[in-house]
C-alpha cells in the first residue's frame, strides 16, 4: 500500500497574549496610633490585687514564690468552684490540674530553700502539710 500523502494546513497564527494590567488606586497607608508605655505592669483587679498585695515581700513584688503560691490558689480556687457547676468541662479539668501540679512544685522549692516561709505560706493559705 502507498503511504498516505499528509494533508498540508496551513500554519496557525499565533496570537499574541495581551496581559491586562489592573488599575490599582494607591491607598495611603494609615498611620499607627502608638500608645505610650506604662512605667510599671498594669495592676491586677479584684480578688488577685489584694492576694498580692498580702502576700508580697516589698512594694513592686509579684512574681516571688509566695505570690506565685498565693495566685495559683486562688485560681485553683475559683476553677474549682467553676467544676462543681460544670462538671463536663473536661478542658478546664486539665488546666487545673496543671495549675496544681505548679504550685506543688513552688512549694516543694520554697520548702527546700526556705523551710520557715514554706510553713508560714501554708498556715496562712490553709493548704494542707
Amino acid at each position: 500500500m502507498a503511504a498516505k500523502p499528509k494533508k498540508e494546513t496551513a500554519p496557525k497564527a499565533k496570537t499574541a497574549k495581551v496581559k491586562k494590567e489592573a488599575v490599582v488606586a494607591e491607598v495611603p497607608k494609615p498611620t499607627p496610633k502608638v500608645a505610650p508605655k506604662p512605667a510599671a505592669k498594669p495592676t491586677k483587679t479584684g480578688a488577685t490585687s489584694t492576694v498580692i498585695k498580702k502576700f508580697q515581700s516589698h512594694s513592686n513584688d509579684t512574681g516571688s514564690t509566695d505570690v506565685q503560691v498565693a495566685v495559683l490558689t486562688e485560681k485553683i480556687t475559683s476553677l474549682t468552684k467553676h467544676l462543681q457547676e460544670h462538671k463536663k468541662d473536661h478542658d478546664s479539668r486539665m488546666g487545673l490540674l496543671k495549675m496544681i501540679g505548679q504550685r506543688r512544685s513552688l512549694l516543694n522549692y520554697l520548702e527546700k530553700k526556705n523551710n520557715e516561709r514554706y510553713k508560714k505560706l501554708i498556715a496562712s493559705l490553709g493548704l494542707r502539710k
